[in-house]
Formats: structure tokens, sequence, C-alpha cells
């Protein structure tokens, strides 16, 4: 493993596409040189020692992937002198640093490589070959709450992962427009606020964390029309309300929207007309539960109607004492008949030897 301070001397117009320095010791400041690599499109030091703040010199070159994951990173994300914005990003991880800040409300609406205008039409690929579609480059993720390693990224492949920070302010408006982003984690954080509604057009979803903040309000209905939402975790926000009924939020277990003491209805085992415990009736009262009154009302009468005419009705139950002791006769008359049967065929063989 490595040790040190990254070197800052990358020389004007170095012709570097990929820097992976991640899972070493590596210590001191970002180098700045990194910014004379214009065609640099993949920049790894996760897992290191680096203590400084946001690099803003690099949101104006060609980076596609940006991973400062576990470093000691601090101070916000506001760079006044970007012009372009990452036009070409796709994945960016900031998680488990020192970041703080809130997020402006434009601030991810240049982030082009997120963004596809006809996300509903089918990717062109006729004219591309196979490399075409990758990212030559090993990258570790956490995808769906599990951690991942990337041989090759492709191309479509896009993820946000500013978690375990301290951000904190409302979740930007502007992140719906990255429609084409396939995760999304903010967990553990200090956001406030409601849910942005709009995050239900995020039609590509797979995984949204927006786990341990103070989030409040209701979950927005808009949510549950994201199909393709795999992993989706709410838990430990301060949110209220019933838990929209769709094809996907009663998917997921209860585990996603626990440590929210006003959220109520299915998975919770949390009844939103008593807003108790299921099985736990409010203010001592019981609930009447007229399943089993009409099963019992229903036993009841067939049985009155058969009791009843034996206890008054003298004809009545004469005809039924006579019904039964037919049957009982003929029951005995059949195992008489079979008793005899018995025996005769026992008495077969002894006959037989006898004549022998």
């Amino acid at each position: 493993m490595l040790g040190g301070n990254i070197p800052d001397t990358f020389s004007i117009g170095c012709g570097l596409k990929s820097v992976d320095l991640s899972q070493n010791f590596m210590t001191g400041k970002f180098p700045r040189s990194l910014v004379n690599c214009p065609h640099l499109e993949v920049l790894n030091i996760g897992n290191n020692n680096v203590e400084d703040t946001f690099p803003c010199m690099l949101m104006n070159t060609s980076l596609r992937v940006l991973v400062l994951r576990s470093n000691s990173f601090y101070g916000d994300l506001y760079c006044p002198g970007a012009t372009q914005e990452w036009t070409n990003i796709q994945i960016i991880d900031l998680s488990i640093n020192n970041f703080t800040g809130d997020l402006s409300p434009s601030y991810f609406s240049n982030w082009k490589g997120m963004m596809n205008s006809n996300y509903n039409e089918p990717l062109d690929l006729r004219y591309k070959t196979a490399d075409d579609h990758y990212i030559q480059a090993t990258v570790m993720v956490i995808i769906k709450g599990q951690q991942m390693e990337l041989q090759k990224i492709l191309l479509v492949f896009t993820s946000i992962d500013f978690s375990s920070n301290k951000f904190e302010g409302k979740i930007p408006g502007s992140i719906v427009d990255l429609n084409s982003l396939y995760f999304l984690n903010l967990s553990s954080n200090a956001f406030k606020g409601t849910i942005p509604a709009s995050i239900g057009n995020m039609k590509q979803l797979e995984s949204l964390d927006l786990s341990v903040n103070h989030l409040t309000g209701k979950i927005p209905g808009e949510l549950a029309s994201l199909t393709f939402l795999a992993f989706f975790n709410l838990s430990f926000n301060k949110l209220s309300g019933s838990i929209p009924l769709g094809r996907q939020l009663q998917t997921f277990s209860a585990d996603s929207y626990e440590g929210n003491a006003g959220l109520c209805g299915f998975p919770l085992n949390i009844s939103c007309n008593s807003n108790k415990v299921d099985g736990v009736p409010p203010h001592g009262k019981t609930d009447i539960d007229w399943n089993y009154i009409c099963a019992s009302l229903g036993f009841a009468t067939g049985l009155g109607i058969f009791v009843l005419p034996l206890l008054f009705s003298p004809k009545w139950r004469e005809r039924y004492f006579d019904q039964v002791d037919q049957v009982l006769l003929k029951n005995f008359h059949f195992h008489q008949q079979k008793g005899r049967k018995r025996r005769t065929s026992a008495r077969v063989p002894r006959n037989q030897i006898r004549r022998l």
C-alpha cells in the first residue's frame, strides 16, 4: 500500500484518462495540478486520509467518475468559479467525509451526464462497438445497500452517493432534472423539509436512500410510481401520515420506514385509523370483529333448526328416533352378515384337509 502525500506534479497537457489511488494511506492535500489533465475521466482516491476542501477545479473538466469516499474532506460544495459544472459526470461518491452546508436549489442543474431528454426512447447502438459502451476502470460503489466492485462502467450507469456527511437544508429541487439517475443515496446527513414530490418523475431510479435525516411531512404519493425501485429506505426521519398505496412501496419491509413515529399503514404494524399498534385497541376499547359474530349467528341458527323440533314436537322426535333405529339395525345386520362370511371361509381349508 502507498502512503504519504499525493504528488502535485501533473504537467500541463498530461494524457491521463484514469487515476486510481484508492485503498491506500495517502495523506495531505488534494493535488490541484490534476486540472492539467484535460482527458481525465476517472479519479478514485477513495479510502485514504486526504484532508482538504472540495476540488472545485475539476468541475470544468471531462471527468465522468469521481470517488472521494472515506477521507477527511470538509467544507461546502460551493464552487463560484466553475462555469461548465461537470457536463459529463455520471458517478460521484462523496460519502463518509465531513462535508457541510446546503446544496443550492440549482446544484444539479448542469450535470448533463445524468440527464436524458429522451430517456423513454431506446438507445441507438447501431454504430457503437462493445468498448464504446464502457469506461475502462474499476470502482467500488455502494449499490442498493451493498458494496460492489465494478470492473467496467457502463456509460449509462449513473450514481450519486452523498451519504454520511453533514449536509443540511432542503433536498435541491434540481435533483429531479437527473432523469437518467439510477442510484441516489443522501442518507445519514441533516437534510430537513419535505421529500420533493417530483422525485416520482425520476422513472429510472432503482435505489433511493434518504434514511437518517430530519425530513418531515408525508411521503409523496408520487413515489409509488417508481416502478423500477428495488431498494428504498426512509427510516429514522420525522415523517408522518399514511404510507402511500401503490405497486412498489408496500413491497419493502417495515425496516424501510422504522424510526418515523408519525407514520402508519402497511407494512408497519400501525393502523392509520387509531394510530396505535395493531391488536391494541385505543383507549381500552375492544374492536368488534363482525366476521366472528356472523359465523356464530349462522352456527346458532343451524343448530336451532335441528334441535328445537326435537324438544317441542313429539311427532318430529318420534320420526327422528325411528330413523336412528333403522340406521342402527341396518348397520348391525351388515356386520352380522360380514362375520358369518368370515367364519364360513375359515372352515373351508379344514374340510379340504380332512378329505385328503
